[in-house]
């Protein structure tokens, strides 16, 4: 059927975007938990270990924790953002990092860490968004 009456037409056309529109859900995005974490590594020598966080906006972090020297975690309850921390890790340790946060809608935080010589470095980043 074709339709021809530009009445017609223009009846169609209301309809068919009254019914888009009336489909139409409004989401609306609030702040998210977000729990990250890198995948904990050993190393085959001592480095100097940074470790790091980075945010776009208002993010809220409950808790930073990070592998100490000697492998074992340190926890940083509510802590300062941006953070960084530098750790004299021996052979053999564990480094990683973990971070509990919100972020709203439209912000993300990365959390990760960085060793080796300048043109070897070994770089870990995990990322949460919302």
């Amino acid at each position: 059927m074709i339709i021809q009456s530009t009445t017609a037409k223009c009846l169609l056309l209301i309809l068919v975007i009254t019914f888009f529109v009336a489909c139409q859900k409004n989401y609306q995005k609030g702040p998210a938990p977000c729990s990250i974490a890198t995948v904990p590594e050993t190393l085959a020598s001592d480095e100097a270990v940074y470790y790091a966080t980075l945010d776009s906006g208002t993010v809220t972090v409950t808790s930073i924790t990070y592998k100490d020297s000697l492998g074992a975690d340190v926890k940083v309850s509510s802590p300062t953002l941006p953070f960084s921390v530098i750790v004299n890790a021996k052979q053999g340790t564990a480094v990683g990092i973990a971070i509990e946060a919100t972020t709203p809608p439209g912000t993300k935080i990365e959390a990760g860490y960085q060793y080796g010589p300048p043109n070897n470095r070994t770089t870990k980043i995990v990322v949460c968004s919302n």
